[in-house]
């Protein structure tokens, strides 16, 4: 039996953008930000991969609300997309501090899994 139209949509879709990504040109990462001191910034309001300051205001970090409004399945599906998204863009924007967070997710990932 064949693919199902929806598998083949999606082989379709992941060829044509490894197609696009391939004829981008290759950019260097990301340069400092603004203020040339960020990373002692990032270091001192907490890590950037595990706790990032942008998600943890308020009285819950922002994981825990995405954790607590999705199905298992649906996680499961949050984390294996985060860490393809991290480990596509590694040699593009932050390097190694977007494979750690790819494996962050993936962690995550294997937690859910192991609670199941």
């Amino acid at each position: 039996m064949g693919k199902h139209h929806l598998e083949i949509e999606y082989d379709e879709w992941v060829n044509d953008l490894k197609t696009r990504m391939a004829n981008q040109p290759k950019t260097a990462p990301m340069k400092e930000y603004e203020d040339e001191n960020w990373k002692e910034h990032a270091a001192r309001a907490g890590c950037n991969v595990n706790h990032p300051s942008h998600y943890t205001t308020g009285k819950i970090e922002c994981i825990e609300a995405i954790e607590e409004a999705m199905t298992v399945d649906e996680l499961r599906g949050y984390y294996k997309g985060n860490a393809l998204k991290y480990i596509w863009r590694e040699q593009h924007k932050n390097g190694t501090e977007d494979i750690k967070k790819a494996r962050w997710y993936l962690d995550r990932l294997i937690d859910v899994l192991s609670d199941a």
